[in-house]
């Protein structure tokens, strides 16, 4: 199927769902990745963007949709096997974190002090209409 064309696509339904421009994003596979650069039309797309892409995973951007990429996306079925890959808007969602506990030790085994925390951490839904699913075939 045709990645780039999905991407559009996702970039229109956003903008008729009033999502805000800035904060769009989409979570894809690796393998989506090396279909997408090696996409003429996305390669072009993403050197009209200024800024720098390589960002935290960042592959590129498309019609205003930060591309990242990821292998913590979900494949279902058998055949054909369905990528699901994240859509939305970074008002979406929340994520919160916090160091609640820390202390110092003696390290036993060689010379020096040794630091430790409880990292306490968390993620939210906060608006599900700003969040899709989005489904690619291999």
């Amino acid at each position: 199927t045709n990645a780039y064309g999905k991407i559009v696509n996702v970039a229109r339904q956003m903008d008729d769902a009033d999502i805000p421009e800035e904060g769009r994003f989409l979570v894809v596979k690796p393998w989506i990745k090396e279909l997408l650069l090696q996409n003429a039309d996305f390669l072009r797309a993403t050197e009209s963007v200024n800024k720098p892409a390589v960002l935290n995973g960042q592959i590129g951007t498309v019609a205003g949709i930060a591309i990242l990429s990821s292998r913590n996306t979900v494949d279902t079925g058998s055949a054909p096997v369905v990528t699901h890959c994240v859509a939305g808007h970074n008002s979406g969602w929340s994520f919160a974190q916090q160091i609640l506990n820390t202390e110092s030790l003696r390290l036993p085994d060689r010379h020096g002090t040794g630091y430790r925390g409880l990292h306490a951490y968390g993620a939210k839904v906060m608006d599900g209409a700003r969040l899709w699913d989005v489904r690619l075939n291999p």
